[in-house]
């Protein structure tokens, strides 16, 4: 493997780590709600973590792991 190759692997994995963190801190705020239902947590989330993609937060409601 090249290089250019270990650099991009290295980011590639920074950035899931990244998000595997966001998803935790997002599992984190929906459970301090109770009984908060998909689409009200999903509102929630997107307010609190705007930066966040889709995938990520449905994975944070949907308790699975996110997989771009």
């Amino acid at each position: 493997m090249g290089a250019s190759m270990r650099a991009a692997a290295g980011t590639l994995a920074a950035r899931d780590e990244m998000v595997d963190r966001q998803v935790a801190d997002m599992r984190a705020l929906l459970r301090l709600m109770s009984n908060a239902s998909a689409a009200e947590s999903l509102k929630v989330l997107r307010a609190a973590f705007p930066d966040a993609t889709l995938a990520a937060r449905t994975a944070a409601v949907a308790g699975g792991r996110f997989q771009p």
